[in-house]
């Protein structure tokens, strides 16, 4: 006898192989489990098992070309279940599509880790989900957009920045605000490490060196980073006005040395000398351990702050007199 699907495809012809094996089966047990007292020994025909396979997704004699065979029959492999196989599958399309794929991937994967996008990464992922059909199954189903972009070389430079005020050490800053930047930093010259940072749009840069003159400049940043840098700014700091140190006091007297300490309203550094001799010491603190000394000799020091960075001394201050130990 000929084969009656022969014409179908090979596909089609092994799900209805397996339909019939099955149904098969079916009617058999169904026949060996009769009523007897039916009083016929006569099993039933395929066709007759139609209203006993009904709901069971195999519909007897009803089977045709068709391969929805059962529930089971009805599931797609290549199904969209996961947000991985929904990013593989959205990145394909837009760049099928003319879509720069590096931006896409990138855009995607910021979604889909919960990172704030900026409005073009935004525009990308609403383009990924109209493709789609809709959001990712796991989620997220909203789109988080900032109102400003998230990369730092995206941020405009700061304008209007100018010096309020300033002394010998430090100016005082102030800016119009950056559209997305999280903080600012200001920058000595082309320095690449801020000498100050703030999230305002005003600060004190200090570190600066009396009577010196310099450009500075601002920038915004975003994500830990830079943006472009404002436009500079010129300032010249004070002569610093060195004031005479005081309260010179010496204490931890050894044989061969001791410790000496003072005030000064103005700051260091320091020059240190001691009377009878032309040899200066420097310190940056307001204190010096003087060493190398004579046992039972008597001693006298004085001080003088220097303007930083250089070594002329402002007014000395006057001697403080010690014996060491013999």
């Amino acid at each position: 006898m000929d084969n009656p699907f022969k014409s179908l495809p090979p596909k089609q012809q092994k799900a209805l192989a397996v339909v019939g094996v099955g149904a098969a089966g079916y009617v058999t047990w169904k026949w060996l489990t009769r009523d007897k007292s039916a009083g016929t020994d006569t099993p039933p025909t395929t066709s007759s098992t139609d209203g006993d396979l009904a709901g069971t997704g195999v519909i007897g004699s009803n089977v045709g070309g068709s391969e929805n065979v059962g529930n089971s029959g009805n599931r797609d492999p290549d199904a969209i279940t996961t947000s991985g196989k929904w990013y593989d599958a959205a990145v394909e399309k837009l760049s099928n599509a003319g879509w720069n794929a590096q931006a896409v991937q990138s855009a995607l994967g910021e979604f889909l880790t919960g990172q704030p996008l900026d409005s073009e990464e935004a525009r990308i992922v609403r383009a990924a989900v109209g493709a789609m059909g809709g959001y990712p199954p796991g989620g997220p189903t909203t789109v988080k957009e900032t109102a400003g972009p998230t990369d730092a070389s995206k941020l405009s430079a700061p304008k209007g920045v100018k010096v309020v005020s300033h002394d010998s050490t430090s100016a005082d800053l102030s800016w119009s605000p950056v559209p997305g930047a999280t903080e600012y930093g200001v920058f000595n010259g082309g320095a690449i490490q801020s000498i100050a940072r703030t999230t305002g749009t005003s600060v004190k840069a200090g570190t600066l060196q009396p009577g010196k003159t310099y450009t500075l400049y601002v920038a915004g940043y975003v994500g830990g980073k830079p943006g472009p840098r404002s436009a500079g700014v010129t300032v010249k700091t004070a002569n610093k006005v060195l004031t005479k140190p005081v309260n010179l006091k010496v204490t931890q007297v050894s044989k061969t040395g001791a410790h000496l300490g003072w005030y000064s309203s103005t700051g260091g550094p320091y020059l240190v000398r001691r009377s009878g001799s032309s040899q200066t010491w420097e310190s940056v603190d307001a204190a010096i351990n003087l060493t190398g000394l004579k046992a039972g000799t008597r001693y006298s020091y004085q001080v003088a702050a220097v303007t930083p960075g250089t070594r002329t001394p402002g007014p000395w201050s006057g001697y403080v007199t010690f014996t060491t130990k013999r």
